[in-house]
């Protein structure tokens, strides 16, 4: 009998140490991975959180990080969101969106305020404490991540329209808001195509784009359209930025298997890089003169007065803080959808990975033992060369990673997520594979495969990573004890333009005829835009009577 209790007394411990007080089942040592196989291939964690769900019915669905990188977002099924320092893991604040909807989107920020989606409703929370400031109702659902300046917010719809709404408040009080945003609806604009890339918001234009199959790039006031592209096929993916002023250059990747460089400003299209496949990922841009801080021990001597009044040297050890510039070349880094990435000169948008082309017929071949199988040997054939110059002559050249997704870059590494949730790693500047998804999982041994909820970071080296069951965790490579940006740092963010006497008050003129432009629809038959797609709404500044608009 007294055994019996024993055993009985022991389940129950088990099953309390199992599930904390509140409610929610805590499977760590099972779920996060294994620092020894993390750190075969040079990785370590940087830290990790748990999100607290209800038992059996809450379950993470969406992961975001700022634009600046210092905050990271977790959306739950249930309209809640849980705010969490991006550098240390540890727990800002929480807020609920409402009831429940199961339809999130990344998460925006400006200076003082957060902007979350939950189904057709926006939030603007206070950044610092969560609070909610207020509310606004939309048309649609949200389908686009949220962008924000201090003046605007900008969303895209499943209808098709980008929606702003302004954070100025009228100058007349008769007409200022007592709910919803201080400006109220400012403007929104109809395209061919749901809106699902998240818009590019600058100085005095927003560039967005549908899956319609067009770019379109607006001012903010008044309202107009500084160019529309042609249809370059469905833009479902977010655009990648690259310089500044007016050679400012959108990166936007398409379904139909090309990356296009376009002027912000004037629409030219300044190249065409192919692909083997449609483009569905978010392509990141990296280098530069990047500069980094580094944490370094340094040894230091002091003079301390002893117990018998004498001076003496005192050695110790303190913590100081070195920068060094670590000079990358400018590259767009482009995953297509059969897992091939590719490397991008923005500048001329050729490839930065290339191979000799072989002459054909001129390989040698040897029988593999272990499989009595003929094969080429590698190196063994000739190359072509260029008469003039007696250089081989190279083609472009991929690396097959059997990824979907670009998580991260660091400085000599691309880190990318297979569809089953395995890591893949490849060389910056050789384009070589350092570990496919089988090598990562099968022998180094990491799995994160439960590790369903991903998010790609645009901002620096650290990858982020959530499971469902509500485990939020951060790597990193060994060594980096401080987050590494993406690029060189600039004193003018893209699109940022400055007038012949310095100010920065002149908003861009409106071009005449920009390259690209498709005044009239390529077919007739198809979805044909308004005349006028713009609608402005309460609180926006008046528009003047006659605008000049293109035809449609």
């Amino acid at each position: 009998m007294i055994r019996r209790l024993a055993l009985a007394w022991a389940a129950l411990g088990t099953l309390a140490l199992a599930v904390p007080a509140d409610g929610q089942p805590i499977d760590t040592h099972r779920i996060l991975p294994d620092r020894t196989a993390l750190g075969r291939l040079g990785l370590e964690r940087s830290w990790f959180a748990t999100v607290p769900l209800q038992p059996g019915l809450e379950q993470v669905d969406h992961l975001s990080l700022t634009t600046d990188g210092t905050q990271i977002f977790a959306q739950t099924t249930e309209a809640n969101l849980y705010c969490y320092d991006a550098e240390t893991g540890r727990m800002l604040w929480t807020a609920n969106l409402g009831p429940a909807s199961g339809l999130a989107q990344d998460v925006g920020t400006n200076s003082k305020l957060a902007f979350a989606t939950n189904g057709n409703y926006i939030y603007a929370l206070d950044r610092a404490t969560g609070r909610q400031v207020w509310i606004e109702r939309m048309e649609a659902n949200a389908a686009s991540p949220i962008v924000a300046t201090d003046e605007l917010v900008f969303i895209g719809e499943s209808n098709g329209k980008l929606l702003a709404f302004s954070l100025v408040p009228a100058e007349d009080s008769r007409f200022q808001k007592q709910t919803g945003a201080p400006g109220g609806f400012a403007w929104n604009f109809s395209t061919n195509g749901p809106i699902t890339a998240e818009p590019v918001a600058t100085q005095f234009v927003v560039a967005f784009a549908s899956t319609g199959g067009r770019l379109y790039v607006s001012r903010y006031d008044p309202p107009s359209v500084l160019h529309r592209s042609q249809n370059i096929g469905p833009l479902a993916a977010s655009m990648g930025t690259y310089g500044t002023g007016p050679e400012s250059l959108l990166v936007v990747p398409s379904l139909n298997h090309n990356l296009y460089g376009i002027n912000l400003f004037t629409g030219e299209q300044k190249w065409v890089f192919p692909a083997r496949s449609p483009i569905s990922a978010q392509p990141l841009v990296g280098g530069g003169d990047v500069t980094l801080t580094r944490r370094v021990p340094e040894r230091r001597t002091r003079t301390i007065i002893g117990t018998d009044l004498r001076p003496y040297e005192q050695e110790y050890t303190e913590i100081v803080e070195q920068e060094e510039v670590l000079p990358m070349p400018p590259t767009i880094y482009v995953l297509c959808d059969l897992g091939d990435l590719y490397a991008v000169d923005p500048e001329s948008g050729e490839s930065r990975w290339t191979s000799p082309v072989p002459i054909p017929g001129t390989e040698q071949e040897q029988v593999d033992p272990r499989t009595g199988r003929t094969v080429v040997v590698p190196g063994s054939a000739q190359l072509v060369t260029n008469p003039s110059t007696g250089e081989p002559i190279t083609k472009p050249r991929s690396v097959q990673t059997g990824a979907e997704q670009i998580l991260a870059l660091s400085p000599s590494r691309v880190y990318l997520l297979s569809e089953y949730g395995d890591l893949a790693i490849v060389d910056r500047e050789s384009g070589d594979l350092v570990a496919g998804p089988s090598a990562t999982y099968q022998r180094a041994g990491v799995d994160l495969r439960r590790y369903a909820v991903t998010t790609t970071n645009d901002s620096h080296d650290r990858i982020y990573l959530a499971s469902p069951h509500g485990s939020i965790i951060c790597l990193r490579e060994f060594g980096s004890t401080s987050p590494i940006p993406l690029r060189a740092a600039s004193t003018t963010p893209f699109g940022f333009l400055r007038d012949e006497e310095g100010s920065t008050t002149t908003p861009p003129p409106v071009p005449v005829a920009p390259f690209g432009n498709d005044p009239i629809p390529d077919n007739p038959d198809e979805g044909v835009e308004n005349d006028n797609p713009f609608d402005v709404g309460f609180g926006a500044r008046p528009l003047p009577r006659t605008i000049a608009t293109q035809r449609r």
